[in-house]
């Protein structure tokens, strides 16, 4: 059975896009360490980049074989 092609081109793309801000996310979370009210990564991603990509998402290698 093959992978659904156009899918395995979005998720790389997204992970791709979502690689290059996740400095800043990672940025923006350890700034509100300490804080009250935090927000959730996923807030932090959809603000900074428009989605979110939980972590077992962005491993889209194996299934490019």
């Amino acid at each position: 059975m093959q992978p659904p092609v156009l899918g395995l081109i979005f998720l790389r793309f997204a992970s791709i896009r979502y690689n290059r801000v996740k400095p800043e996310i990672e940025a923006a979370l350890k700034a509100q360490r300490n804080r009250r009210m935090q927000q959730s990564e996923a807030k932090i991603a959809i603000a900074k980049c428009g989605f979110y990509l939980p972590k077992e998402a962005t491993n889209w290698r194996p299934y490019a074989n």
